[in-house]
């Protein structure tokens, strides 16, 4: 998909069709915190990295090797 340099990543990445493999590694950009996009990663059995934004406010509940 080709875009002019106006439209925000957030909207492109919204129209690309994700086939996420087991065990696949995900890196997303801070700027572009969707939920609904991590438990589809969650869900795949795969990864994901991301940046936290400055006004998260997440806490630890667990953790695994």
């Amino acid at each position: 998909m080709i875009t002019h340099g106006k439209v925000h990543d957030v909207h492109a990445l919204d129209r690309i069709d994700i086939d996420i493999e087991a065990g696949a590694r995900c890196i997303i950009d801070g700027g572009y915190l969707d939920f609904e996009l991590l438990y589809t990663i969650q869900k795949a059995s795969a990864f994901f990295i991301t940046r936290a934004k400055s006004n998260s406010d997440f806490k630890h509940l667990c953790s695994q090797p």
